[in-house]
């Protein structure tokens, strides 16, 4: 809030600024210098105030009658009808474009963090001893501040929120985060159920070595025998 009333008034400033060189209705554009950055950091939830702030004091200070929010001519009417439209379409969209870019961002780091999973599941190492460095770096990806992946079904002895990691029915393992900071339910639905695959791929490699080490050792007491 703090930030759009500065931008609103820096704007303000330099509309004043320039009155004296240029029409006074043209000049109501450069609010739009102070609507852009808020919807762009902040989004439409504060663009919209600023944007609302920026034509009221562009009517309370530069239409006539001045240092009031009536308007004298009809014209002025419709050219602060005009820049609160425009302001509040292009907030919206660079609100949009920002959000756009961010869940690009969050894809990205969901696709490295499940290469980076694969790779250390796949790469022989013991499933137990990976969970702990998954879960941190899953917490990473789901934005809270930590998770922990236990395998099977929920235990219930976790007061942190539990979310199961199933494939096709099957339950690979169960994750905690915090009940305070649950994370984005698009993330989770798009996030969880790949890193469920990986750890079922995984269980099946540990199944496997288990099955043929085993199978191994009975060959060879026969051998003996």
């Amino acid at each position: 809030l703090f930030s759009a009333a500065v931008a609103v008034t820096a704007a303000t400033l330099l509309v004043w600024a320039l009155e004296p060189v240029a029409p006074t209705l043209s000049l109501g554009v450069l609010y739009m210098f102070a609507v852009l950055p808020v919807a762009v950091l902040w989004g439409v939830r504060w663009s919209l105030p600023a944007a609302i702030a920026s034509m009221s004091a562009f009517n309370f200070f530069f239409l006539p009658p001045l240092h009031t929010f009536t308007l004298r001519e009809s014209g002025n009417w419709f050219a602060l009808t005009a820049y609160s439209a425009t302001a509040v379409v292009v907030s919206e969209l660079a609100a949009r474009a920002r959000r756009r870019a961010d869940d690009a961002e969050q894809r990205e780091r969901e696709a490295s963090l499940l290469a980076e999973v694969a790779a250390h599941l796949l790469g022989g190492g013991d499933l137990d001893t990976e969970l702990e460095w998954v879960g941190g770096r899953a917490a990473e990806v789901l934005g809270v501040d930590r998770a922990e992946i236990e395998l099977g079904a929920p235990t219930g002895r976790h007061r942190d929120a539990p979310d199961r990691l199933e494939v096709e029915g099957r339950v690979i393992g169960t994750i905690y985060t915090p009940v305070a900071s649950q994370p984005n339910l698009a993330v989770r639905k798009r996030f969880l159920p790949a890193l469920a695959a990986l750890l079922g791929v995984a269980l099946d490699r540990s199944r496997l070595e288990q099955e043929a080490l085993e199978a191994e050792t009975l060959r060879r007491s026969d051998l003996v025998k």
